[in-house]
């Protein structure tokens, strides 16, 4: 689908419900009707009868996408599948009808900021809508794109027999078949060696197929819309709007680590681990609930689980927070999104009771800020939350937040955990490359162009001419010229947060940034929080500025 559906349908309507939980969301998508627009009773009626429509074709789709990430039998994942194509379906044919473009005129026409801004939503729906035909072969070659990526297995090849690995170097009793990739290139010294096993991995020559067809049809779509390209297409309703920008983003924070991807393993274990004392979860929430109170939010215990999350006494929603050791890895789920005047918000965070290190530190904030993020940002219409866009600015306040939650609780930063830095240099190196390549991709159609010079340039290697780097990430057709915005979103949360610190003043840039009662645009939002004119390519450089010098 072009815009993200996410569902609403309360759980405990799904839990008392006589039938199973996926016959039930089964159920009611069979019944969703077309969306219906009426015209003669006024704008604001006409909208808040599309408002009703749209917000249960989300919420039903909200339901499966949670039940999707559970372990289902064959029959209900094809069930929820379906359904999700069936709304996506219903979905298109509102884009498609004569009624939806009078109803965007009328909103274009409005003086209410977010009747315009819905506007826009719906009109970049339009903007990237596919033929049947077109979603069909798009479908197909995704799948067969995802399914052979997944199928890959990790398994060692040694082509060259001086590359095996000398007894001395390897476990008692351990077969060479037991042997990963991963502890191969840790424990051969030999570098050629190594590289040779990475890029046998690498030859995915069964991948370039149903990638180059999704490049190809991609570009039929840009210039089918009027674009030369599809990064142009992607990128046009985005803060950084074209390809140029982008360019000009990760050119500022491109490095050469001089160590290449096969070697990165025994660069990290050269380090000496700190040791990192294991926190509390639950006096990290607690801490963290204090924190928030100083921006004007309040957390009510309703029980051991349940959290009323309140903005000036305005309610919010409701968190479910699960503490247990049963969970190995920290995970989180916003069920519903608030929109005034038709719903609260609602989320799940489930975590061990002890975080371990810094990375499960730093990954409970995060998702603990998301949540408070897209909690706070209460759109009055479902497409205009920007929780819910896909665009390269729709998360910076979450990252803000969640830089803001690091400095107020004084967490240690990488610096002092120097492996974990490197590791974190690496990835970043390797982030900036993906999305050029992913950006390039998308503009040149051609799977080797410039990459065999920009791996040189990051990692001070060159790849053999039978590798093709743009096969070796899931995200080439998942992100595609996208694949820079987290890292982007990231870089101007870090820097907007040292901007409001540098200010001392941390609550206008949470209601400005964060809440935006008033709907500003992002640009708007940089302006007034900054308070200066500055253009996306002056931010791009001042972003970059503030990390050299910090």
């Amino acid at each position: 689908m072009i815009f993200r559906l996410t569902a609403l349908v309360f759980f405990s309507t799904i839990a008392s419900a006589k039938t199973a939980p996926v016959d039930f969301i089964t159920a009611q998508c069979l019944n969703i009707q077309p969306i219906n627009i009426i015209n003669s009773k006024g704008l604001d009626n006409t909208l808040h009868h599309f408002e009703q429509q749209n917000l249960t074709i989300n919420n039903i789709n909200d339901n499966i996408n949670y039940f999707l990430h559970n372990k289902l039998n064959h029959d209900d994942k094809a069930s929820l599948i379906n359904c999700q194509i069936r709304l996506s379906d219903i979905w298109n044919q509102f884009l498609l009808n004569d009624s939806t473009q009078q109803f965007l005129l009328q909103l274009k026409g409005s003086s209410h900021r977010s009747y315009r801004q819905l506007a826009t939503q719906i009109e970049n729906s339009i903007l990237h809508q596919l033929t049947e035909t077109q979603k069909a072969k798009l479908r197909t070659y995704e799948s067969v794109f995802r399914s052979e990526f997944l199928a890959l297995k990790p398994r060692l090849i040694i082509h060259d027999i001086n590359c095996k690995l000398d007894p001395s170097l390897q476990e008692k009793q351990e077969d060479e078949l037991e042997i990963t990739i991963a502890r191969y290139l840790l424990r051969q010294p030999n570098n050629s060696c190594r590289k040779a096993v990475w890029e046998t991995y690498y030859q995915r020559d069964m991948l370039k197929r149903p990638l180059l067809e999704v490049v190809d049809l991609r570009q039929h779509q840009a210039t089918s819309k009027g674009f030369d390209d599809f990064s142009q297409l992607k990128l046009a309703n985005n803060y950084l709007n074209s390809p140029e920008l982008v360019e000009q983003f990760l050119t500022h924070f491109s490095d050469s680590l001089d160590i290449a991807p096969w070697s990165i393993g025994r660069e990290l274990q050269a380090i000496s681990e700190q040791n990192f004392k294991p926190i509390s979860t639950h006096s990290l929430l607690t801490e963290s609930f204090t924190k928030f109170q100083k921006l004007g939010l309040k957390f009510e215990e309703i029980n051991a689980e349940l959290y009323r999350v309140w903005l000036h006494n305005r309610l919010l929603g409701d968190i479910t927070i699960n503490l247990s050791n049963k969970h190995t890895k920290i995970y989180s789920k916003t069920i519903r999104y608030p929109i005034v005047g038709y719903q609260f918000g609602q989320a799940s965070l489930s975590s061990p009771t002890e975080l371990k290190s810094f990375r499960k530190v730093d990954n409970f904030v995060q998702r603990l800020s998301k949540i408070v993020a897209a909690f706070s940002d209460a759109s009055p219409n479902y497409l205009t939350s920007k929780s819910l866009n896909n665009n390269d600015y729709s998360k910076i306040s979450d990252k803000w937040l969640a830089e803001y939650l690091v400095d107020q609780l004084e967490i240690k930063g990488l610096g002092s955990y120097p492996r974990l830095l490197l590791a974190n240099q690496y990835l970043e190196q390797l982030e900036i490359l993906r999305a050029k390549v992913a950006l390039n991709l998308y503009r040149k159609n051609h799977l080797q162009s410039d990459v065999d010079a920009l791996f040189q340039a990051h990692f001070g290697s060159a790849l053999s001419s039978n590798v093709s780097f743009p096969l070796s990430f899931n995200g080439i057709i998942e992100q595609g010229p996208m694949y820079y915005q987290k890292l982007w979103q990231k870089k101007v949360g870090g820097y907007l947060y040292r901007q409001s610190k540098s200010q001392q003043n941390n609550n206008l840039f949470f209601d400005i940034l964060v809440v935006n009662e008033n709907r500003f645009s992002f640009q708007q939002q940089v302006e007034k929080i900054l308070k200066i004119d500055i253009s996306p390519s002056e931010l791009i450089d001042d972003v970059y500025l503030s990390f050299e010098t910090h």
